[in-house]
């Protein structure tokens, strides 16, 4: 089967951040990149409300937004994702979709076994973070080497992070430092203190959080993050 490997954003910014990982790890992988913009039915509601305020991602703070404003802005994120998906693309297959609802079940409904899941965030850029990769109690040497490969692709160090099951290895990236986590406690309090601009790589089910609690996703079945903020 050709590896999929799907960016998932809810707004431009998030998708021009990530955009570049999501190419790169499609094109080591062999597989094809499928542009996902969610239209965040919070968003709406929020936009519809009397006196409603918006603060962009610059931080510009936008009154009198409306829900019809909001609509327009969000096709227009659309639309800019999907030219500089095309561009970015080069001969790797893609496709592009726009959903509405609520982002987690968006795309936990998107999304199919062995599917990599890219959900943008702050650009990575050295040396604010890192590659972090978060073994899961069976090694999954392919995604090992794609974090591997964005460390060495982005000039960050690579971190590797294990679980606290004892039986849990490495394939691909054994004999390199680890980090074992004392407890699932204490390995979800290491990811959410990951730093600005560092890119999470692990199995979905293993990460301790869900789809609609950043920084990472819970259920399905790969995930990788570029991420932002204090994750």
């Amino acid at each position: 089967m050709t590896a999929r490997v799907v960016l998932g954003a809810t707004c431009y910014a998030e998708a021009h951040a990530a955009l570049a990982v999501a190419v790169r790890v499609a094109t080591r992988l062999g597989g094809e990149v499928q542009g996902l913009f969610v239209e965040e039915e919070a968003a709406l509601a929020v936009a519809a409300r009397p006196g409603a305020r918006i603060v962009t991602p610059g931080g510009r703070l936008l009154t009198g937004v409306g829900a019809e404003r909001m609509a327009r802005a969000f096709l227009s994120d659309a639309r800019r994702f999907e030219r500089e998906l095309g561009a970015a693309a080069g001969a790797l297959s893609w496709s592009f979709a726009r959903r509405a609802g609520q982002r987690a079940a968006v795309l936990a409904a998107a999304l199919a076994a062995g599917d990599v899941l890219v959900l943008g965030g702050e650009a990575p850029r050295a040396p604010a973070g890192s590659v972090v990769y978060l073994a899961a109690p069976r090694p999954d040497p392919e995604l090992e080497e794609v974090a591997a490969d964005l460390a060495e692709a982005l000039g960050l160090p690579l971190r590797v992070l294990m679980p606290p099951e004892p039986e849990a290895g490495l394939a691909r990236l054994a004999g390199r430092p680890v980090e074992r986590a004392a407890s699932a406690e204490a390995l979800s309090a290491a990811l959410r203190m990951l730093r600005a601009g560092s890119i999470l790589v692990g199995s979905i089910g293993d990460a301790p959080f869900g789809l609609d609690e950043p920084p990472g996703v819970l259920g399905l079945t790969r995930v990788l993050r570029a991420s932002g903020g204090r994750d």
